[in-house]
């Protein structure tokens, strides 16, 4: 949380609320969960073949100093998945799915005294990959 932070915009002659206030002291950090995690599983199978799933979780947080509803970005929990075949030493082909359960989330959200925004994080994406390393 904030010990310290001074709201230079501040106007006396309006209304204190959330956001015109003589300060933010005591609100949460904007985008700084109090936890997040994440993790995956991999596995090389015979002939080549190879598959993984990842996750990440991330616990709600504010996406302003304001720490207003309208800045609450909630948590979320995402997965990913992949499954390919190594055509050859250091050459593989793969299929890749983002956000598998296609919800929707934010990753940013704020409202201020000059208005206000959100941004949603990434859709449901799928994809086929191929590497070479050498």
């Amino acid at each position: 949380e904030f010990l310290e932070f001074v709201n230079v915009r501040f106007d006396p002659t309006a209304p204190i609320d959330p956001v015109n206030s003589p300060d933010y002291n005591g609100n949460e950090f904007n985008a700084a969960p109090e936890f997040s995690f994440n993790g995956g599983l991999d596995y090389r199978g015979p002939g080549g073949f190879f598959a993984g799933v990842d996750f990440s979780y991330q616990a709600d947080s504010f996406g302003s100093p304001f720490n207003v509803p309208e800045n609450f970005t909630g948590e979320r929990l995402l997965f990913n998945a992949r499954i390919g075949y190594e055509i050859d030493d250091g050459i593989s082909i793969s299929a890749v799915g983002r956000i598998l359960f296609d919800q929707d989330y934010f990753i940013r959200a704020s409202r201020g005294p000059d208005g206000g925004f959100g941004q949603l994080g990434d859709p449901l994406t799928w994809a086929v990959r191929l590497d070479a390393r050498f």
